[in-house]
C-alpha cells in the first residue's frame, strides 16, 4: 500500500462539513495520485468518504477521472516513465532552494487591499470568485460553499459603494472571511474548467512562523504578484507562473513546490482554481491583511533561470577564500587536507596482490581513530565498504587478521565501537546507475564518512575505457551523492597489462604512476586522490601515493615524511606490515641521450684491487650494472681513471 499523506489520512478518517465536499475529494484525490497511488487503488476509498459525505456518486466519479486522467500529462507517469516534453528551463527539476530562515517582522499592510488586489492580480473582464465562510464542527472555518464569480469590475464597484470594505456587504455572523480563486474564471464558473488564465499558484507554508514564511518569501525572490495573511497562522503568495496552459501550469507548480519542499509547503494548493484570502475581511479575533504588491523577481522565467544557475556549482566569494584557515579544515578527513568531505581516492593494484586486504586494513584502523603509515583520520571514520569478489571465508580472514594486530577482541568495548563504523555490503548485481541509486541508499541508511569499492570494474558496469561511461557514472550519478553528504568515495582499482618494454616506465615522475589504472584517464582526473600498490621483489611491496601525496602525511619506520610506503605480507595471516626500504641495486638510463649524470665510474675504478688487464675491468663494469653499450661508450673515461689511480691497471 503506498504512503498516504497525513492531510489525506485526517479526510479519510473524518467527515466533511457541507461546504466544500467535492473540493475536499478532489484535495485528497490529489495528494493520493501525487503520492504514487494508483486509481484503483486510491478509488474505494475516496468514494467510501465522498458516500460518507453525502456527496453524489455521478459528481464524485467525474471529479476522480478529472484527478487521475492528469497523469497522462506528467512528466513521470504512473509507470515510471517520463513523457516526452518540450526542453526548457520551465520543464527541468527545480534545485532544491537553500535558504537561512529567519523571522522577519511583517510589514505594515497595504491600505485599501481589496481593491488594490484585484486591480492588480486580474485584468479587466475577468472573472473573480468569492467565496463566504463558514464555521465547521471543527471550530475552523471553511467555504460555505462554491461561491460566486462575477466580473472584476462587478466586484470593484461593489467595494467602491462600501468604502473598499468587503465585509460591508459580504458579511458573516461567524467572522470567518471570505476567500479568493488565485486566477480569472469565466463569470459564472467555479470549477479548474472555468479557468481562463494560469497566471498564479497559490505558496503557503504550514509548519514554520509567519515571520519566517515572511522572509522566506522575500528572500527567494520568488514573483509574486501579491503577498497577504490569511488572517491565521500563514502568509500567501500568489507566485506568477503565466503558465501558456494546464499542462504547463502543472509543471511549474511541480517545480515550485520541488524547490521550496523542505519548508514545509502546503501540498494542497495545486489545482488553478484555488481559494486563497481576500485582503480587508475579518477572519474571527484578526485581519486577513495584504503586505506587498509584485515584489521578487520580474516573471517566471526570470526566477527560474536563476535559481537552475544557483543550482550550478557552487558560488564561493574571494573574501571567504582570502581568509579561510587551510590548517583548520572542518571538512579534513584524511591527512592533511588529503582527502576531505566530498572527496575521492582511487586504489590502483596488480590482480591478486591483496587490494582487498590492505583497502578493509586501512578502514579498521581508521575505524577507530588509529593512523595507519602515518596516515592520520581527523577522527574515528565511519566506513561502507562495498565489495564483489570475495567470499566470507575470504573477508573474515582480512578482518581477523587486522584485528589480531590491533589486538582488539570480540568482548571488547572497541569491538562494539568497530562494528557500529565498519558496514560491509557484498553485492554482485547491481552496476551502473542501478548501483549509484542502491549506494544512495546505503549511504543514507548507514551515514558513512568513507564508501569503499572493491572493485571498481564490478560495479560501472560498462566500457571502462570510455570517458563518456567513467564521465557519466563518476560525475553525473556518484557526485551528487557525495556532494549532498560529504561522503569520501574510495575506489580500489585495477591496473592496466603491464608494458612490453620493461624500461617504458623508468624515468616515470612518482604523479606519472597515477594514471596506472585500467581505462579512460578520466578516472585519474576525476579522483582526488591516487595510490598505486605494486610489488617490488618477490617479498617487497609499495604502496606509492602517486596524487596529492604529500598531503597525506605518510612517514616511513623512521618518522620520516614519504610518498613510497615500503609494505611486506606478515607471516601466517592476511596483515600487511610496513617495512623498511629495501636495498636496489642502482639502475642505469639506456638509450642515446640518458637523463642522469652517468654512471658511478669512480666505483668501478675502485674494485679493480689486483692486477687486472683491460678485458677483466670491462667485466667489471658489467656486473657493476652498466650495459656493454655504457662500458663501450665509457671505456676510455674508466681507463683514463685508471692509469692515473691505480697501479693495478695492465692494458692486456
Amino acid at each position: 500500500m503506498t504512503q498516504i499523506p497525513q492531510i489525506t489520512r485526517n479526510y479519510l478518517e473524518n467527515p466533511t462539513p457541507e461546504g466544500g465536499r467535492n473540493e475536499a475529494l478532489f484535495n485528497a484525490a490529489c495528494q493520493m495520485r501525487d503520492a504514487g497511488c494508483a486509481e484503483n487503488e486510491a478509488e474505494p476509498m475516496l468514494m467510501d468518504c465522498a458516500q460518507r459525505d453525502g456527496l453524489p456518486m455521478g459528481e464524485a466519479y467525474k471529479t476522480l477521472r478529472s484527478v487521475f486522467s492528469r497523469t497522462a500529462r506528467d512528466p513521470v507517469r504512473r509507470d515510471g516513465r517520463r513523457s516526452a516534453l518540450p526542453r526548457g528551463i520551465e520543464y527541468q527539476l527545480a534545485p532544491v532552494g537553500k535558504y537561512t530562515v529567519k523571522k522577519l517582522d511583517l510589514p505594515d499592510p497595504l491600505e485599501d487591499g481589496a481593491r488594490a488586489l484585484l486591480r492588480t492580480a486580474f485584468q479587466e473582464g475577468e472573472g473573480v470568485r468569492i467565496v463566504q465562510g463558514r464555521k465547521g464542527e471543527d471550530g475552523k472555518d471553511h467555504p460555505k460553499d462554491a461561491g460566486v464569480t462575477f466580473s472584476r469590475e462587478d466586484w470593484l464597484r461593489r467595494l467602491d459603494e462600501h468604502g473598499g470594505n468587503p465585509n460591508g456587504f459580504l458579511r458573516s455572523t461567524e467572522r470567518t472571511g471570505l476567500y479568493i480563486t488565485v486566477n480569472p474564471l469565466k463569470v459564472g464558473g467555479t470549477r479548474d474548467a472555468d479557468v481562463t488564465s494560469y497566471r498564479h499558484a497559490l505558496l503557503e507554508f504550514d509548519d514554520i512562523d509567519v515571520r519566517e514564511q515572511w522572509h522566506l518569501i522575500r528572500e527567494s525572490k520568488v514573483p509574486c504578484t501579491a503577498v497577504m495573511t490569511s488572517g491565521g497562522r500563514s502568509v500567501h503568495a500568489w507566485v506568477k507562473l503565466d503558465a501558456k496552459d494546464l499542462a504547463e501550469f502543472e509543471q511549474r507548480v511541480r517545480m515550485l513546490w520541488a524547490h521550496f519542499e523542505p519548508y514545509g509547503i502546503d501540498q494542497s494548493n495545486r489545482n488553478p482554481s484555488r481559494l486563497s484570502r481576500l485582503p480587508n475581511c475579518v477572519r474571527f479575533e484578526n485581519r486577513q491583511e495584504l503586505l506587498a504588491l509584485n515584489m521578487g523577481a520580474d516573471n517566471w522565467l526570470e526566477w527560474a533561470t536563476a535559481i537552475q544557475a544557483e543550482g550550478i556549482g557552487e558560488t564561493v566569494s574571494l573574501r571567504e577564500l582570502a581568509t579561510f584557515d587551510t590548517l583548520n579544515d572542518p571538512n579534513t578527513v584524511l591527512g592533511n587536507r588529503w582527502l576531505c568531505k566530498g572527496g575521492s581516492c582511487l586504489f590502483v593494484g596488480q590482480s591478486g596482490i591483496g587490494k582487498s586486504s590492505l583497502a578493509l586494513q586501512l578502514a579498521i584502523n581508521w575505524a577507530i581513530g588509529r593512523q595507519t603509515f602515518g596516515i592520520r583520520p581527523a577522527r574515528p571514520l565511519r566506513s561502507l565498504f562495498i565489495q564483489a569478489e570475495n567470499d566470507t571465508g575470504d573477508v573474515s580472514e582480512m578482518v581477523q587478521g587486522s584485528l589480531t594486530a590491533l589486538n582488539i577482541k570480540t568482548s571488547q568495548s572497541e569491538f562494539s565501537e568497530l562494528e557500529d563504523r565498519l558496514v560491509i555490503v557484498t553485492d554482485t548485481v547491481h552496476t551502473g546507475h542501478a548501483f549509484c541509486e542502491a549506494v544512495r541508499k546505503l549511504v543514507a541508511k548507514h551515514k558513512p564518512d568513507l564508501v569503499w569499492f572493491d572493485p571498481l570494474l564490478s560495479f560501472i558496469g560498462d566500457d571502462i575505457s570510455q570517458q563518456k561511461v567513467c564521465s557519466e557514472f563518476l560525475r553525473n550519478w556518484l557526485n551528487p551523492i557525495s556532494h549532498e553528504t560529504g561522503v569520501v568515495w574510495m575506489m580500489v582499482h585495477h591496473t592496466a597489462k603491464p608494458p612490453s618494454d620493461k624500461a617504458a616506465r623508468q624515468h616515470w615522475h612518482s604523479t606519472d604512476f597515477s594514471y596506472s589504472g585500467t581505462g579512460s584517464s578520466e578516472l585519474t582526473n576525476w579522483a582526488r586522490a591516487v595510490c598505486l600498490l605494486r610489488r617490488t621483489n618477490e617479498e617487497a611491496f609499495e604502496l606509492m601515493l602517486a596524487k596529492r601525496g604529500r598531503r597525506a602525511g605518510a612517514v616511513d619506520l623512521d618518522g620520516d615524511p614519504t610518498n613510497a610506503i615500503h609494505l611486506k605480507h606478515a607471516d601466517g595471516r592476511i596483515l600487511w606490515q610496513q617495512t623498511d626500504e629495501p636495498e636496489r641495486e642502482p639502475r642505469f638510463t639506456v638509450g642515446r641521450q640518458p637523463k642522469q649524470v652517468g654512471p658511478d665510474l669512480d666505483a668501478i675504478v675502485a674494485k679493480v684491487i689486483q692486477p687486472m688487464t683491460a678485458k677483466e675491468v670491462r667485466r667489471i663494469a658489467v656486473d657493476h650494472g652498466l650495459s656493454r653499450y655504457l662500458t663501450n661508450k665509457h671505456w676510455p673515461e674508466i681507463e683514463a681513471k685508471l692509469k692515473k689511480t691505480n697501479d693495478k691497471y695492465t692494458r692486456n
